[in-house]
């Protein structure tokens, strides 16, 4: 009476099809005909909603397994960038520690070369001057001499050279003791 729309459609379908045989039992095989078509064609309606429904079931769940794969793979990059991460930072630690000890290594080579100059200074000097007196020492005074007599007789000039000597010094060393002796000297 209502077109089918008061029964769950799968029990209208099976209705069709039960009054398809009644009908055919009882000889009326254009209404059995008829009503099996309108069965064949309800069956198809209903496959093809399931069909549907599956075909949507299915999508979800590709659309899931998709996410969770793709989640699978961020969580994957993240760890591997976490790990870069974690290796730049303690390759960053090492450049520091490297370029603090550098530094230090720097800092103190140039301290050791200022006072290796000092010292070779104070050598140099040691070498060339008398300790006592602050004059030259008999090995530097014959080097300068040595240069002046050059120069001398470069230019074609004379020179004048003048030596002191302290007669019997000796016994100023003997009688007030080495000190009054340096001092006097």
């Amino acid at each position: 009476d209502h077109g089918g729309t008061d029964i769950a459609a799968h029990e209208l379908m099976e209705a069709y099809a039960l009054r398809a045989q009644v009908n055919a039992s009882l000889q009326d095989y254009s209404q059995a005909y008829r009503d099996l078509n309108t069965y064949v064609e309800r069956y198809r309606a209903a496959n093809d909603v399931e069909r549907g429904r599956q075909i949507t079931a299915l999508g979800a769940q590709l659309e899931s397994d998709r996410a969770v794969e793709r989640n699978a793979t961020l969580q994957h990059e993240l760890a591997l960038s976490n790990e870069r991460s974690r290796a730049q930072a303690l390759q960053l630690r090492w450049t520091r520690i490297a370029t603090v000890v550098g530094a230090g290594i720097i800092g103190l080579l140039s301290y050791l070369l200022i006072i290796n100059r000092r010292y070779r200074r104070q050598l140099v000097r040691l070498a060339n001057q008398d300790a006592l007196t602050g004059l030259p020492n008999r090995r530097r005074t014959a080097e300068r001499l040595a240069g002046q007599l050059r120069e001398a007789a470069a230019a074609d000039q004379p020179l004048t050279i003048a030596l002191l000597d302290f007669d019997h010094f000796k016994q100023i060393n003997d009688r007030y003791g080495h000190a009054c002796g340096d001092f006097v000297l």
